[in-house]
């Protein structure tokens, strides 16, 4: 069943990894989006509504030698309230593989339902029309196969709501719906830890055959 909201299932995959070195984008003029583009655009903007149902969350730190530190894994279900608000609820939490469920909502008070303040659009945001005017985007001469399809390459550049600048790259099929996307911060945020070198995140897309594009899973590394 669909939430007052259309819904979906998104599966978050974090892996945390520290001292990797970042590419930048070459090339700041600002060139007018191509067809396929503002295809991708438009379907974005078809489905901007779409919100997780249930959210899969694994983190994973590693050293400097690449040896895993630790292990976060999380399961959590969303709900839309009467009043159109989206709280979560914790469904069950690993640590180290060791089950911390109970102690977890304990120190969140034992409020089984939390408000969802997370901010999802950071996955689409290139494609959103509202950043338009930050956004730079240039067509490569590559062709390239993206998760079982042909796809053209973009580089891009823009800003978030948090004046966050995004550099990174998308992957459109040949009929411009985005199927991957991956982006990093060009400078680093001052909210993340200062140990940090590199957050970089490449997000996959899936298209239904109802035509409903959405989130599918987005891999991270710190």
């Amino acid at each position: 069943m669909f939430l007052k909201r259309r819904t979906l299932i998104f599966i978050l995959l974090i892996h945390v990894v520290l001292f990797l070195n970042a590419g930048n984008l070459r090339g700041e003029a600002t060139i007018q989006p191509d067809e396929l583009w503002v295809k991708a655009v438009q379907l974005a903007s078809e489905n901007q509504n779409l919100i997780p149902k249930n959210v899969h969350m694994q983190i994973r730190e590693f050293n400097t030698k690449g040896k895993i530190k630790g292990t976060v894994e999380s399961w959590l279900q969303f709900v839309e309230t009467d009043n159109g608000k989206i709280e979560n609820e914790l469904i069950k939490k690993l640590e180290d593989g060791k089950d911390v469920t109970d102690s977890e909502k304990e120190e969140k008070g034992n409020r089984k339902k939390l408000e969802y303040n997370s901010d999802l659009s950071d996955f689409t945001l290139p494609f959103n029309p509202k950043i338009r005017q930050s956004l730079t985007v240039k067509r490569s001469d590559q062709i390239e196969t993206k998760a079982g399809q042909v796809c053209a390459v973009y580089d891009f550049k823009c800003t978030n709501p948090k004046k966050e600048i995004f550099v990174g790259k998308a992957w459109l099929s040949l009929d411009g719906v985005p199927v991957v996307m991956s982006y990093g911060y060009d400078p680093l945020p001052k909210r993340l830890p200062k140990q940090l070198k590199e957050a970089t995140h490449e997000v996959y897309y899936r298209y239904d055959n109802d035509g409903k594009w959405s989130l599918m899973y987005s891999k991270g590394k710190a």
